[in-house]
């Protein structure tokens, strides 16, 4: 992913928008335990990094009431357009908030895997911390590694033989699994200032989804995806039903289907008496 930004405006932008209820149905039990693990409270100034379509940030918002708000910050047009039409209570903003100057400080830094795409993570934590109040915390989520998440390697699976796979990307660039690296965390909050840095491994469980939905919809937003758009109808298709078959594994009463998720579970603060 060489230039995210564009990425996220020009090619994901678009398919997520297409596909955003599938998407909150799959993300929103993670995104809710993170507000759980960050102590959210009434009245405070919550910044939502990677908002993308919006459901973090009004979840957020209604969890903060009146008193309180939130700021949804997002890179791609496309998903926030689609955010202002489903909520015109937190503040939507195009930037980049790895550098952006926002005017005012906030008590909280949430993002559901809204961190691991920074070009400079180093510079952009650094960044984040700045905008936190005395006392303030950040708290995210992100994806530990790929082979344990059946979500982005199961079209991956399913496509083996039939064409040519891309090279696994490096976890020293922008992309779902840069920061999955067990210590890299630790490393990147510490350098950047941060104290009491939290990181715990939490195995779950993304939202049921049935198989027929789940699987068109790993081969439109997943690793997979630039290649099944290159190849003919009749290698989809085989790559489609292969998926079906390797989703069946993970199907329960019903059919519907859950997949787990591994990831990384963050929380870390700015010491109350700690200049930035």
């Amino acid at each position: 992913m060489d230039d995210p930004i564009r990425y996220w405006n020009e090619q994901a932008g678009p398919i997520w928008v297409a596909q955003q209820e599938q998407l909150d149905l799959l993300m929103d039990p993670l995104g809710l335990k993170l507000m759980e693990w960050a102590d959210l409270a009434q009245g405070e100034r919550v910044l939502d990094v990677g908002c993308g379509c919006g459901s973090t940030s009004i979840q957020l918002a209604d969890r903060v009431g009146l008193s309180g708000s939130v700021t949804g910050v997002d890179v791609s047009a496309p998903m926030l357009d689609r955010a202002r039409q489903r909520s015109s209570r937190p503040h939507w903003l195009e930037a980049d908030a790895g550098s952006h100057p926002f005017p005012a400080r906030f008590d909280l830094i949430y993002s559901r895997f809204g961190v691991m795409f920074f070009a400079d993570p180093a510079s952009a934590f650094a960044h984040l911390r700045s905008l936190l109040n005395p006392g303030g915390r950040l708290a995210f989520i992100c994806w530990r590694p790929l082979a344990l998440n059946p979500l982005f390697h199961l079209g991956l699976e399913a496509a083996r033989s039939l064409v040519a796979l891309p090279e696994p990307s490096s976890t020293e660039l922008p992309g779902p699994f840069s920061l999955s690296p067990a210590g890299k965390v630790e490393a990147l909050l510490s350098q950047a200032g941060f104290q009491q840095v939290e990181v715990t491994a939490w195995d779950s469980w993304l939202g049921k989804s049935d198989l027929q939905t789940l699987s068109r919809f790993l081969l439109q937003v997943g690793p997979v995806a630039a290649v099944v758009r290159e190849s003919q109808p009749p290698v989809v298709e085989q790559i489609h039903q292969r998926l079906g078959k390797l989703l069946e594994a993970y199907a329960g009463e019903g059919g519907s289907v859950c997949l787990p998720a591994a990831t990384w579970l963050v929380k870390a603060r700015v010491e109350p008496g700690q200049l930035s």
